[in-house]
């Protein structure tokens, strides 16, 4: 029987997070680098009694870097005049199998800076808020909105 080879990627991704977050729970220092893929891949092998193909790995390290590393290598700057299609990223989700992955990431971790510089002194956010909700006679609807309002 054939396995359709998408989803032996997300099984094995689905894997890949349950193997991480207990490795995390033992070692708070687990780094993603190869080493702890390959040991990945032989556990997954061992397991599943399936053999991955080098192109099926390549496909879930390129995932699992994109959805778990947050390092970046050293990079070049574009400058000066180019051609530049501006409409790339309309393109790009145009395309079949076009996931997301770091636009999402990005979000997130934006609010949760938000959230942080917010809560930082707690006590100040309560005050703003008390003051808007007796200057304003709002609602609690209108409380929770405007709380929303001030944490984004």
């Amino acid at each position: 029987m054939a396995i359709d080879k998408k989803e032996l990627i997300n099984t094995c991704l689905q894997y890949f997070d349950s193997h991480y977050q207990v490795t995390l729970r033992i070692d708070p220092n687990t780094c993603i680098d190869e080493e702890f893929l390959d040991k990945f891949f032989v556990q997954f092998s061992n397991i599943y009694g399936i053999e991955l193909d080098d192109e099926i790995k390549a496909e879930i390290k390129r995932r699992i870097k994109a959805s778990y590393s947050f390092y970046q290598d050293e990079g070049g700057a574009l400058v000066g005049d180019y051609d530049h299609d501006f409409f790339w990223y309309s393109k790009l989700m145009q395309e079949d199998g076009y996931e997301e992955y770091y636009w999402q990431r990005y979000k997130n971790h934006l609010i949760s800076i938000q959230l942080k510089k917010q809560l930082e002194n707690p006590l100040s956010f309560i005050v703003k808020m008390t003051e808007q909700f007796i200057e304003n006679s709002y609602t609690l609807l209108e409380g929770i909105q405007v709380a929303l309002k001030l944490l984004c």
